[in-house]
């Protein structure tokens, strides 16, 4: 059975939300509060993978609007400087199972793929 990472902030409603059903559901995981230990570039670049940045890249957040960047002229490199620097910048809670990587923003949808990830 693949391993279930939990990438979450203690702070954030939708990842106490997901946590908790991952308890209830008696599924093993493994936990991180990217607020109280930090991802380095290489563990930014790992969770992604082959995917984009831009995927896990918050532009709809208050941190982003207030640094005032076109989000069209951001490359890699500076979006994964900018989310080490404000991890706000990071949606959550990321879910990462084997090399999926989930946006659980959505409570439903995170249910129906772990459910299928690990079936």
């Amino acid at each position: 059975m693949e391993t279930v990472f939990l990438y979450w902030w203690k702070k954030c409603s939708s990842c106490r939300k997901v946590r908790t059903w991952l308890l209830n559901e008696g599924i093993n995981f493994r936990a991180r509060d990217f607020f109280e230990e930090p991802f380095s570039e290489v563990e930014i670049r790992n969770i992604v993978g082959e995917g984009s940045l831009r995927e896990i890249f918050s532009f709809k957040s208050p941190s982003f609007r207030k640094i005032g960047a076109n989000p069209d002229s951001l490359n890699e490199d500076m979006m994964i400087e900018l989310m080490l620097i404000e991890p706000r910048l990071i949606r959550r809670p990321l879910i990462v199972i084997g090399k999926k990587v989930v946006i659980a923003t959505n409570l439903d949808v995170i249910q129906e793929t772990i459910k299928k990830q690990l079936l």
